[in-house]
Order: structure tokens, then C-alpha cells, then sequence
């Protein structure tokens, strides 16, 4: 079983896009939509695609994540090989990719992976969502000079390749690999869960594999970043 697991701050709109084209089969894939402004659109929206909706409190990223593997936990039994799928709302992929990535993916036997996320549909500009882990030096560099070294360039990579961190909005993790690690850490707020997830992950010995030949559509307003999410 796959557990998508989709977070909300405010993003009705892309959801209902998301769950109108993500048609999945019940007996492979679950969506749990954990919605941080326990709005009342998308709970219907929820309802009429027969998702799970969980709502309650205001939470950060990581935090979000947990409260619905959590859910998770109370409610099925987690299987070797499950899989949880942390997915940003403004992520376009289509069923048919999905299905054949996670197919790959558990064919392969990869406990972590992410795909190659395009900033749009002419999948002329990449979203450089897999780095390397940076270091403060590099910070400073790319606050204060515009140069960011932990950037790795994709065009490069043809073949699956082993990296140090990935952004979490696409995220495939073993679901008891996940948990060996005890989830996100809930101290970070919006920024830097996923540096610090793919960390904890690869000490405990579980490589983030990259596959290039896998892609989906990130629609985020890179400009708009905040200045430290910028850095990194």
C-alpha cells in the first residue's frame, strides 16, 4: 500500500485539481489530506473523492506529516512494503506515472526516492529540488553572493543516482523506514524537515535515490520563497 499524503495551508484549489486527476486504484494507494485551515471546501471536496480528512490545529510541515502518518498507524497495519508519498498540493503528476514510478521504485527496491520536478508543462525549466547538503558556508554564499553551491544540476544525471536531500514536496519513503527514524522532526517549522529527514534517513543507512526518467509538474512560486528557503 501507498500512503499519499497530502498537506493544506490554504490550498483548496490545487487539491481538488490534484484529487480530480488522480484516479488510483483503492486497493494499491490511500490519500490522507491533513488540512491546516480546517476548511469546509476542501472537507467536501475531501468527502465527494472519498479521501480521508483530518483537520485540527496549525501546524508546521513536518508536524502536518506526522499527525496523518500518525492517523495512519491507529488506522491500518503498516505492511514491509508499504510506502508513504509526502506530496506538496501543487504537484502535478498523472495516474498513470505515478502508478509506473511506484512500480519501479518497489521493483528496484529503493526505501527513498524522488522523481525530477519540472516548473512547467514544456518541462523546459527544472525545479531544483534535489541538493547536496549544505554546509554554512554555503549559506552564506548564496545569501550574500548569490551563489549556491548545494545545488545539484540535473541536466547532468541520466541514470538513477544516489543524492544527499531532495524538497519534500515529493518524497517516496518505505513506510517502516520512515518510522525507524521517528518521522519529521517537529521542531522545525516550515523550513529545513526535509534537509534534517533525508540526514537522519541516510545515517540510518537508507539512500535517497534520484530517478531522472520519472517527472512531475511543481507549480510553486519560486519567487515568492522566503529569504532562507531561497539559500538553500
Amino acid at each position: 500500500m501507498v500512503y499519499i499524503i497530502i498537506v493544506s495551508h490554504g490550498h483548496d484549489d490545487y487539491i481538488e485539481n490534484l484529487l480530480l486527476n488522480l484516479k488510483l486504484p483503492s486497493g494499491r494507494f490511500k490519500i490522507i489530506v491533513r488540512d491546516n485551515k480546517s476548511s469546509m471546501v476542501l472537507k467536501k471536496t475531501c468527502e465527494k473523492n472519498c479521501v480521508t480528512y483530518l483537520h485540527g490545529g496549525q501546524y508546521g510541515f513536518g508536524h502536518n506529516n506526522n499527525i496523518a502518518v500518525s492517523y495512519i498507524i491507529n488506522n491500518f497495519m503498516i505492511m514491509n512494503n508499504d510506502y508513504f508519498l509526502f506530496l506538496n498540493p501543487d504537484v502535478f503528476i498523472t495516474s498513470e506515472s505515478l502508478i509506473n514510478y511506484v512500480d519501479y521504485i518497489i521493483s528496484n527496491d529503493y526505501k527513498f526516492s524522488t522523481l525530477c520536478l519540472y516548473r512547467d508543462f514544456t518541462k523546459s525549466k527544472h525545479d531544483y529540488s534535489i541538493r547536496s547538503f549544505p554546509t554554512l558556508y554555503d549559506f552564506l554564499c548564496s545569501f550574500l553572493l548569490g551563489v549556491n553551491k548545494s545545488k545539484i544540476k540535473k541536466e547532468n544525471i541520466l541514470s538513477d543516482t544516489v543524492v544527499d536531500w531532495c524538497a519534500g514536496s515529493f518524497m517516496l519513503i518505505h513506510a517502516l523506514s520512515f518510522l525507524n527514524v521517528n518521522g519529521f522532526d517537529q521542531k522545525y517549522f516550515m523550513y529545513c524537515e526535509d534537509i534534517d529527514l533525508c540526514m537522519r534517513l541516510k545515517l540510518s543507512g537508507v539512500d535517497l535515490y534520484y530517478t531522472p526518467h520519472f517527472d512531475a509538474i511543481h507549480y510553486a512560486q519560486h519567487e515568492n520563497r522566503r529569504i532562507f528557503t531561497k539559500a538553500f
